[in-house]
């Protein structure tokens, strides 16, 4: 069962934060006086499609096309995600190690225009997670960087 959750999208560069049993979503809105961290794999395992799916709403697991990266160190920690999440739909574009392991928090960074997305994924990240608009992501692509909050993936 995929937990009930609300997050609201706050324009401006006040965070907002909803709670909801075994889990915390932060969206961090994208600013000019921010700084955005690009996580870039070390490696990552090729993609099994060429494009991002189109048949599904993104607001159902379907639509929303998912590259996971290890930002805690556990080992084989982004497989076990990418594997959790396939299960419950998502289409898993591959996945990797982030550019390094001292992620407190997860995250999941998504291209402009991608919010809804990202909250979708988060619906199903437990513990805590921030959402991080990044634009230097391509379109159509969402990235779940698991950090040391990561609990597991909540099973549709």
């Amino acid at each position: 069962t995929v937990p009930s959750t609300t997050t609201t999208v706050v324009p401006s560069t006040v965070a907002s934060t909803t709670t909801v049993p075994s889990t915390t979503t932060t969206v961090v809105p994208s600013t000019a006086a921010s700084t955005t961290t690009t996580v870039v794999p070390n490696t990552t395992t090729a993609a099994v499609n060429a494009a991002p799916p189109t048949s599904a709403p993104p607001t159902q697991p379907g639509g929303v096309w998912v590259e996971v990266l290890n930002g805690s160190g556990v080992e084989h920690q982004a497989g076990q995600a990418a594997t959790a999440l396939h299960n419950d739909g998502f289409a898993v574009n591959g996945t990797g190690n982030a550019a390094d392991f001292q992620h407190s928090t997860s995250v999941i960074a998504y291209p402009p225009g991608a919010a809804v997305a990202a909250q979708t994924l988060a619906r199903y990240v437990l513990g805590n997670v921030t959402l991080q608009e990044d634009p230097t992501l391509p379109t159509g692509v969402v990235d779940l960087v698991t950090g040391a909050s990561y609990e597991g993936i909540a099973a549709s």
